[in-house]
């Protein structure tokens, strides 16, 4: 190993750790502080997002770190920040550092599509104050921001979303809604939240199957009984000619699935 790559890994390495010292002592001894001398693509600046690491952030950033630089997968250091809720380092990147609110990754996913990830609803609610769009926009999956709260259950994240202006009827590229998704992972509390926003509860996706076929084969008695209260049809049948009690292997969910 070359001693300029020697100096650049033990500067990443360092700024993984926190390490400010030794980041210091890498870029006294020439290190690049744009390195990426990990197996992520990352940069000394990556790690300091990742960790909410504020002091080591704004070294870096005085020294020259490129804010917009991205890792093998096209992260920038403010999707790091975002997806593992780093605040401060959120707020310097913006705020001081002027990094880019629009910036997509390779996948296409914007910083809402990591803050609606995270849960955590402050951060969401800061970046759409300083611009941050694409409340409807979809990544690499067709996933929208909505649909990846919907997804991981965080009810707050979905109240924000929809607040400001996201589709509650938004489709992955497998026609999958927010609904279907919701149901598929039990989230009861953000089925109702949809179905308030005007959600279809017998939308289909590309198996024909509605959002009651996604919470009866999986027997989520709570979204099942949510669904049917909000409209969903229980005779509805998929491309294979099965209705959401066909799916289902309990019995507690096929009586509710049944019409009264």
């Amino acid at each position: 190993m070359d001693s300029k790559k020697q100096l650049n890994t033990q500067l990443v390495e360092a700024a993984e750790k926190s390490d400010l010292a030794s980041v210091e002592a890498a870029l006294a001894a020439g290190a690049d502080v744009n390195a990426k001398e990990d197996i992520e693509g990352y940069t000394a600046l990556h790690h300091a997002a990742s960790k909410n690491d504020i002091g080591l952030a704004q070294f870096l950033v005085k020294n020259n770190a490129n804010v917009e630089a991205q890792s093998n997968t096209g992260r920038h250091a403010i999707h790091l920040a975002v997806r593992d809720g780093a605040e401060d380092v959120i707020k310097f990147l913006i705020e001081e550092a002027h990094a880019n609110v629009l910036a997509q990754t390779d996948l296409n996913e914007n910083l809402l599509h990591k803050a609606a990830f995270s849960g955590k609803a402050n951060i969401l609610e800061y970046l759409i104050q300083k611009g941050c769009t694409g409340a409807n926009d979809a990544d690499g999956l067709g996933n929208t921001p909505l649909a990846v709260a919907a997804q991981e259950g965080h009810i707050e994240c979905i109240e924000l979303l929809l607040k400001h202006g996201a589709s509650p009827g938004g489709k992955a590229e497998d026609n999958q809604t927010p609904l279907h998704i919701s149901a598929l992972w039990g989230h009861t509390d953000a089925i109702n939240l949809l179905l308030a926003a005007k959600a279809d509860p017998n939308a289909q996706n590309a198996r024909g199957n509605t959002p009651l076929h996604e919470a009866a084969k999986k027997n989520h008695l709570g979204p099942v009984k949510a669904l049917v209260a909000g409209g969903a049809d229980p005779d509805i049948k998929n491309s294979e000619g099965q209705t959401p009690a066909d799916l289902a292997s309990k019995s507690l969910i096929k009586k509710q699935l049944v019409k009264k």
